[in-house]
């Protein structure tokens, strides 16, 4: 009896040590060629590493986007065409290791209008003929 005791505790301790939290993210949300994720800070962690994927398209954020405040955490990546992105979270600490991670989220990211006089070749002519 005290072996089963004895393994079903080191059961329960190994599952401890593996289990990872889950994020709560508080707010996703595309814009215009931007897709922007905010969750609550993870105790513990010493980074966070933000990953997309999505219209062909995928990787990680870069750190310098990823921005903590008192009450939340905030990245956002720019530069992502029109179209469905699937982003996720991690909790990391000191050492790499993952202590929390989020369910995918879902963004659509919009186009962003470049339509009129500021996108023509009459602009370019304007300047030119000032320039000379």
């Amino acid at each position: 009896m005290k072996r089963i005791f004895l393994i079903l505790s080191l059961f329960a301790v190994m599952a401890n040590l593996y289990a990872t939290d889950v994020i709560s993210v508080i707010r996703q949300k595309g814009w215009l060629e931007t897709a922007m994720l905010q969750w609550t800070p993870v105790e513990g962690a010493a980074k966070y590493s933000v990953s997309y994927s999505g219209e062909g398209v995928s990787g990680n954020a870069d750190d310098m986007l990823i921005r903590t405040y008192p009450d939340y955490v905030r990245c956002d990546i720019p530069g992502l065409k029109a179209g469905a992105y699937t982003l996720t979270v991690k909790a990391l600490d000191d050492k790499g290791n993952e202590l929390a991670v989020s369910a995918a989220q879902s963004v659509t990211v919009m186009a962003h209008n470049r339509d009129g006089y500021a996108f023509t070749e009459g602009v370019s002519l304007v300047l030119s003929s000032l320039l000379s």
